[in-house]
């Protein structure tokens, strides 16, 4: 079990009310299962569905529950914002020509957890990264997300480890 071997657990939302019977049902599974995560990111558009509250200062209150060592809150092309108990760091999105976001919010969360694992952070380490470390973390996942944007679907427009550092070079 991930929580026995000290790992990392991630969660994000990724709010789909289609796929649920109600709403209700939605925000209280999500509420549910928070408190067990470390690392949870949210998008401005799910943040008043999920905390009640439409603005981030207000929301972490609810966000950060239970496990809860960091919270990622993502703006689209606005840019993200990362808390921590003790920091917050925020970094200006990115402008590009937007052919598709299908799947731009699963390609930062994964961007950002590839810095985490690229780095060896483990579950100790989250609380001790400096700010420097978590915006370079989060301007990567902001570009690879970005990038992601720039072409059609989903996984297809997932960049390799080398066309990503280009893009980034070229920024």
């Amino acid at each position: 079990c991930a929580i026995d071997n000290n790992s990392i657990i991630s969660f994000d939302p990724n709010v789909r009310l289609p796929l649920w019977n109600s709403e209700d049902e939605c925000r209280k599974a999500i509420l549910e299962f928070l408190p067990f995560a470390h690392i949870v990111k949210i998008s401005d558009e799910e943040l008043e569905f999920i905390t009640g509250f439409n603005n981030i200062e207000d929301a972490k209150e609810v966000l950060f529950n239970g496990s809860v060592k960091m919270v990622i809150f993502t703006k689209g092309k606005d840019g993200a914002e990362i808390y921590t108990k003790d920091k917050v760091v925020s970094i200006e999105g990115n402008v590009v020509e937007v052919v598709d976001t299908t799947g731009a919010g699963d390609s930062f969360i994964g961007a950002f957890l590839f810095k985490l694992l690229e780095n060896e952070v483990d579950l100790d380490g989250i609380d001790k990264l400096s700010c420097d470390t978590i915006r370079d973390y989060l301007l990567f996942a902001n570009h690879y997300a970005a990038y992601s944007t720039t072409k059609k679907g989903a996984i297809a427009s997932y960049a390799n480890l080398e066309e990503i550092q280009e893009y980034i070079k070229n920024r």
